[in-house]
């Protein structure tokens, strides 16, 4: 379980006659899944269309709504960190799931084009899609966990590990069931296909549910490409003032990476030169595709180690030429310095 997917409901406000118990329930959850969705090893994707459309019922959380509800029902909450971390993945177009791109996905990964009926398929439980809170939400997510079914079918690695983070639902299951009848084109009679097709999706109700990621379980090359590949690489130069390129020739950089006991000075790794931003970049995706990984589940933070066949800077405390590079994962952020080589 790598991926989870953002059910709309969790973002949704209460209804209109929700008690004040109700509302702050729903706030502290809000609260622990943007925490986590922010901060976690997990990709969170979420359907931007469909939590776009609960403007349109007045279910959006707006802060100014957030704020009402904090004033008339004295609830003792912040909301700084609740907005700022929406904003935070709601803004982030990687973990946007556009259906056309799944439709492009399910043509390449079956061969063919699927075409549905929203009445041909089937959700369980039905409350699951019931508290969904109109029908455009309604259309959206289905064709969205149509086209992922038809996905997972094939073998696809990104919904061979997709769970649904959702809030409690009173019959407890523990997964939905998406069922479709597909529809052969006309254009494509000759492909012998299944008229139905079935999966399961695993629902997580609390992030406190989510199992920590152990070393042996993400030492694994597919996931650390994960990581490369939704993670925001912090340009090296603006990274804590330039911290990692302090120096305008490479033996100020080198003079840079030694600790200088005497006034108090400790060094910072350093990369030669050569190494702008987007070629630091570079050798960030690099260590991270190939690098040796070391995870910190308890911390939330990712370390991946990697040499190089060419010297890349300067490694504290001594500031000899090293090949070896430290890249830190935190917070969906990348940053790295070189560091002396074993």
């Amino acid at each position: 379980m790598a991926n989870v997917l953002i059910d709309p409901i969790i973002v949704a406000i209460p209804t209109d006659n929700a008690t004040k118990e109700e509302i702050e329930d729903w706030l502290n959850s809000l609260a622990l899944w943007l925490e986590e969705a922010t901060n976690s090893f997990y990709g969170w994707y979420y359907s931007w269309k469909a939590i776009y459309l609960l403007q349109d019922c007045n279910r959006y959380p707006h802060p100014q709504i957030l704020q009402a509800y904090k004033t008339r029902y004295k609830i003792d909450i912040n909301l700084k960190p609740i907005l700022q971390r929406l904003n935070e993945l709601l803004r982030n177009e990687q973990f946007d799931l556009q259906i056309m791109d799944w439709q492009t996905k399910v043509m390449d990964e079956l061969g063919y084009t699927l075409v549905f009926e929203n009445s041909s398929t089937n959700i369980q439980p039905e409350e699951f899609s019931r508290r969904w809170p109109t029908t455009e939400i309604y259309n959206e997510m289905v064709e969205l966990l149509v086209h992922f079914a038809a996905c997972k079918y094939a073998g696809e690695a990104f919904t061979n590990d997709l769970s649904v983070g959702t809030l409690p639902l009173l019959t407890a299951p523990t997964a939905i069931q998406v069922q479709v009848v597909t529809t052969i084109p006309a254009s494509e009679p000759e492909l012998g296909l299944k008229e139905s097709i079935t999966q399961a999706f695993d629902l997580v109700f609390t992030p406190v549910d989510l199992p920590l990621f152990d070393k042996g379980n993400f030492n694994d090359r597919r996931l650390a490409q994960q990581l490369l590949t939704t993670a925001t690489h912090l340009r090296a130069s603006k990274y804590e003032n330039g911290k990692h390129v302090n120096g305008k020739t490479n033996d100020e950089r080198k003079n840079n990476a030694k600790d200088n006991v005497a006034k108090g000075k400790i060094g910072n790794g350093q990369y030669s030169l050569e190494f702008d931003d987007a070629k630091i970049t570079k050798l960030e995706m690099e260590a991270i595709a190939n690098g040796q990984i070391e995870l910190r589940a308890n911390e939330k933070v990712c370390f991946i180690t990697y040499t190089f066949p060419d010297i890349i800077g300067f490694a504290a405390p001594t500031g000899e030429p090293t090949k070896t590079i430290l890249t830190e994962w935190t917070s969906r952020n990348v940053h790295s310095h070189p560091i002396q080589g074993s």
